[in-house]
């Protein structure tokens, strides 16, 4: 864990809200996971852009969507960096992504990325307000 220090707050500020930052986080992988549309919604920003490693882009409504009505998901976070700046804050580390069998994908499918986020405070919450993923290279089979 990383954050980083600045003039007017302690390092105990900025590690609460690193740790507050990681449970939202948290909470709307599980959100994802379970299908609960309300939980995820609650973790995102109004005004969420989500562009997903594969270039499709996503708002709040479009990713809920694509989150809880398509093939079940799960989505897993890996070591992460977070670093604040008041109200705002960048999120940087790797995540995973296992989509369940389908007819277009009878074997699933599975990404690896990398991804930056920025999350906002907005009324005393942490919420996801950017995200920008990037898939690493599929292992040569």
């Amino acid at each position: 864990m990383s954050t980083t220090t600045q003039p007017d707050r302690g390092a105990a500020d900025l590690d609460a809200d690193a740790a507050a930052i990681r449970a939202t986080d948290e909470q709307r992988c599980a959100a994802i996971g379970n299908r609960d549309r309300a939980a995820l919604s609650a973790t995102l920003s109004e005004d969420l852009s989500y562009l997903h490693s594969t270039g499709q882009r996503d708002d709040k409504e479009s990713y809920i969507a694509m989150s809880i009505e398509a093939t079940p998901r799960t989505v897993g976070r890996g070591e992460t960096e977070v670093l604040v700046y008041g109200d705002v804050a960048v999120v940087r580390g790797d995540y995973q992504i296992h989509i369940e069998p389908d007819a277009e994908y009878p074997d699933g499918r599975h990404t690896n990325a990398s991804g930056l986020q920025v999350w906002r405070r907005e009324d005393g919450t942490w919420r996801l307000f950017l995200h920008q993923g990037t898939a690493y290279p599929k292992p040569a089979a």
